[in-house]
């Protein structure tokens, strides 16, 4: 499916787990932060024909830590 809309020139976007950006995760973090608007920042690194683009919301990763630190608590529990 993307060969295809590649060879007809569509521009598309896809989004891939945190996981599985391993292979770009170097040269990801050697990237700049840059302000998409507030509260939310991003990296973009381009490689050949696309672009990488990495996401970060201020208020996501607060609502994660939030979410490990009750995780932690019923443990200790």
């Amino acid at each position: 499916m993307l060969e295809k809309m590649r060879s007809g020139g569509i521009d598309y976007l896809v989004g891939t787990p945190k996981g599985h950006l391993t292979r770009v995760e170097k040269q990801l973090l050697e990237e700049a932060w840059i302000e998409a608007r507030e509260n939310v920042r991003v990296k973009i690194l381009g490689q050949e024909s696309e672009f990488y683009v990495y996401g970060e919301s201020h208020d996501r990763v607060s609502k994660e830590r939030s979410m490990r630190r009750r995780r932690l608590r019923r443990l200790w529990v």
